[in-house]
């Protein structure tokens, strides 16, 4: 293997390692609200799931659920409609 690949995985695995001090939230720190952002995920979390291909599920799961969305409501809008 080549150094500089084994040096590039090296340097991706170690990006997402911090203290378990900082890992841990403060103790008074309010929960998040449901509406809010999803928390930013970490550049060694976001390989893993490139490489395994887990976004590409995720987003078609997504697209799946829109498209159920938009049929159930153009079958809502087929119901009202008088004969």
């Amino acid at each position: 293997m080549n150094p500089i690949w084994l040096i590039g995985i090296v340097a991706i695995g170690v990006a997402g390692c911090a203290p378990a001090d900082k890992m841990t939230a403060p103790a008074g720190q309010p929960p998040a609200a449901s509406n809010a952002a999803p928390a930013e995920k970490s550049v060694t979390r976001q390989a893993v799931e490139g490489f395994t291909g887990k976004t590409s599920v995720d987003a078609g799961d997504r697209t799946k659920a829109k498209i159920k969305a938009f049929e159930t409501q153009r079958q809502q809008n087929f119901e009202e409609i008088p004969p």
